[in-house]
């Protein structure tokens, strides 16, 4: 798109610069040239979405939308939804420390984007950042890890006696 609209590129910098500012990414400059739709559609169907479904249905939707509806800018329908996603994360927090006035902080909303990119990974096998969104850096969870689960879900006897029956044979 970028191609059709600048005329006489000469370098991939000439093609990201807007008003004479050099975008990061290609996507960022079609943004502001107007090239690409709003994501007026996503926020109306999320908002819809807020009035009758729990926060981990919203959840859902959101990595639905990020995997498969490739919104133009994922960053601003985080940053206007998160607290909604969070919703059922920080009150299990404030029902586990009664004591403590929990409020929405980096950390929690930073656990949402750990349960929210195992969404996406099980949907497109893409982490966050690939899908223009913070990407969390974590250690794989052994506990949570279904595909690894599903792989060690096998019967330690009767592999033994296999091995037995064709070692001693």
């Amino acid at each position: 798109m970028l191609l059709h609209t600048i005329k006489g590129p000469t370098s991939y910098a000439m093609l990201k610069t807007v008003d004479g500012r050099v975008c990061n990414t290609f996507r960022e400059a079609c943004q502001k040239l107007g090239l690409l739709d709003d994501d007026e559609h996503w926020i109306k169907a999320m908002s819809e979405t807020m009035m009758t479904s729990s926060p981990d249905q919203i959840r859902n939707l959101f990595a639905i939308i990020l995997t498969t509806c490739n919104p133009s800018n994922s960053r601003f329908l985080w940053d206007k939804f998160r607290e909604s996603i969070s919703e059922n994360i920080l009150a299990r927090l404030r029902r586990n420390n009664v004591t403590y006035d929990i409020q929405f902080s980096s950390e929690l909303l930073y656990k949402v984007l750990i349960i929210l990119e195992s969404k996406c990974m099980s949907v497109c096998s893409k982490t966050l950042s690939q899908l223009g969104l913070q990407s969390t850096e974590r250690n794989l969870d052994i506990n949570n890890n279904a595909d690894l689960l599903r792989e060690k879900n096998y019967n330690t006897a009767e592999l033994g006696k296999f091995v037995e029956s064709t070692v001693d044979g």
